[in-house]
Parts: C-alpha cells; structure tokens; sequence
C-alpha cells in the first residue's frame, strides 16, 4: 500500500528542483500530446500536474478551454502557478488532492496524466473512475512507469547479494505495473483503447547521482518499500551497478514507459 502522505511530503520537498531533473517526464509528456486525437475540446482534466510542464503544453495546443488541474502536492501546484502565470488563469481551476480519491461531479473531454498512475494504489479502479468521468467521445491519456523501470537496480542487487553471499530477501525499487497486466484491465471495459511503451535511458556519472536524481524528483529507489537493507550491502549494489552498466563512462539507468490511450 504506498503511502500518500509521505509521497506528498517528498513532492512538497523536491517541487523547485524538480524541473532540473524530470527530463523523461517532459519527454513523456511530449508523446502524450502527440497522442490527442480529438480536436474540438473544450473542457480538460489534468491528474498530477506537477511544475506544470504538460499543463503549459496543453494551454499552447487548447486556447480557449475551460482547464482543471490537479496535485496531491500544495508546493507542486504553487509551482504550476509559477509556470504558467503569464496566462490568463480565468479558465484554469487548481485543485489540491489525491487524484485517486477526488470526487469530481464534473465531466471531460480529454483527461490526461503524465507519470502520476504509478502512485495509484488500485490502477484497474483509477482508470474505471476516469472512464466514467469522460463527456461521450471524450479521451483518456495516461503514461507511466511500467515493469523494467529501474531494472539495473534490481539486477544489482542480484548480483550484490550472490558476491556477498547472502540472501537476496531485500527490495530495492518499487514494484510498477506490467504492460499485460495494464492491457488485462482496459480489456475488461469493453471500450477502445491503444497501449504502446518504450524504453528510456538516462545517463548519470554514478550510481549514487542516479539515486539523488530519483529522490528530486519525489521518488525513492533503496529501501523504499522492503525495510532497511544493511548499509554493506548498499555499498556493494552501488559497486556493481558502477561497474557493470556503463556505458561511455556514464552509469544508465532504464525508465519503462508506458502509455494508454482510452476513447470513450
């Protein structure tokens, strides 16, 4: 069961250097966009705007919409405000709360989401409430971190534990969605839909970068949710992710992303 509250205190705490470091949010919310197949919008849900970075590239495509926004994070929807403050804010409504628990009395025609899903605790229930919510022909577009996401964490610890020769019962990443699984679920609603992922590497010049970048961007990666693991045994994880997933002298990390496309 992931905790709302504390991802709540770890966007609060990470929402002015988050732009610095979300580069795959902003590349994913770039194939979002690309994925509106509708043109005659006039009213938009946004789950998990963040800094506002798809919010500004939803306003430059939809002059004239009608557009609400929403975070569980008060300092990421303070920095959305920041962002887009050069715009007329007459017709964008900010609202503070868990996207999977809001109770809208509301209806839309596009809902979208970028890298938010992931903080859901029942998928299958969000993406059946947001179908709900949709105005007839309206579209539902989310992306999130499927299973692959941070692999090279996960194989170093496999190898860590084999090298010290202990027992490999510790987690060091947090469990995302698989693409079938994600598949399985929209079957299930009877609707029209397309799934489709990709494979993003970012480059860091250590392992331990790569872990503070995660951590500014809200997220956690070592002892997130499998208790604490023995600070030699993170030692060595870091040793072998240093060693064995470089590529050109910079250590690689693998964001799984995956996007979903629902027409009403």
């Amino acid at each position: 069961m992931i905790n709302k509250e504390r991802v709540k205190c770890r966007f609060n705490k990470s929402s002015v250097d988050y732009n610095k470091y979300a580069k795959v949010q902003v590349t994913m919310a770039s194939r979002l966009m690309n994925m509106i197949n509708k043109s005659d919008i006039k009213t938009i849900l946004e789950i998990g705007c963040g800094t506002g970075n798809l919010t500004n590239m939803l306003l430059d495509k939809f002059r004239n919409v009608s557009l609400t926004v929403m975070d569980l994070s008060e300092k990421m929807l303070d920095e959305t405000r920041k962002n887009i403050s050069v715009r007329n804010l007459e017709n964008i409504e900010f609202i503070c709360h868990d996207g999977e628990t809001c109770e809208l009395n509301k209806k839309y025609d596009l809902i979208i989401s970028n890298a938010t899903f992931q903080w859901f605790n029942s998928l299958e229930e969000s993406i059946k409430k947001y179908i709900d919510l949709l105005n007839e022909n309206g579209q539902l577009l989310i992306s999130t971190f499927g299973e692959d996401t941070f692999i090279e964490l996960e194989k170093s610890g496999i190898k860590a534990a084999r090298e010290l020769n202990v027992e490999h019962n510790f987690k060091l990443r947090r469990s995302f969605v698989g693409i079938d699984e994600i598949e399985n679920i929209i079957k299930n609603q009877n609707i029209n839909y397309k799934v489709v992922d990709e494979k993003l590497k970012e480059y860091h010049k250590s392992s331990r970068d790569f872990i503070k970048s995660v951590k500014k961007i809200g997220a956690n990666t070592c002892g997130s949710e499998g208790g604490i693991t023995p600070p030699r045994v993170i030692k060595k994880v870091l040793e072998v992710y240093d060693r064995d997933f470089v590529e050109n002298k910079f250590v690689y990390s693998t964001y799984h992303c995956i996007y979903i496309s629902i027409n009403k």
